[in-house]
Parts: structure tokens; sequence; C-alpha cells
């Protein structure tokens, strides 16, 4: 992960990237292990909090179903 000033917090776009990439790592059998960092001072905040003023209450349904609390 590559935002240091933000302390590599997690918006949707790059949790997406995340999940995408690993789902494609457990495929390749050639894969046997994964190493993710996080640049800067911080591997990650956690989400990225401000990222969820741009949502509309359509897509925090969408977004919560997803990860499983709604």
């Amino acid at each position: 992960m590559d935002n240091p000033e933000r302390y590599n917090a997690l918006d949707y776009e790059t949790r997406e990237e995340l999940k995408k990439a690993l789902e494609d790592a457990a495929k390749d059998e050639n894969i046997r292990a994964a190493v993710i960092r996080g640049s800067g001072k911080a591997f990650s905040a956690g989400a990225d909090i401000k990222a969820f003023l741009e949502w509309t209450p359509l897509k925090a349904m969408e977004v919560l179903k997803e990860v499983g609390t709604s």
C-alpha cells in the first residue's frame, strides 16, 4: 500500500484491488506466500473515514452488505 500521507488508509478502491490481488494469488499454484507492506510510518490506519463522506446512502448499504455487517 502506498499512501503514506494518509497512513495507508484503505479506501474502497484500494480494498477492492487488495481483495483481487489476494484472490489471484490464491488461484496461482506457484504462489505459496504473500507479503503485504505499507509505505511510510504505518502499515495501515484501517478504513479511510474521509472517503465515507463521499458515499451516497445506497453506496454505504452496498458496501456494508458486501463486508457482511448489514
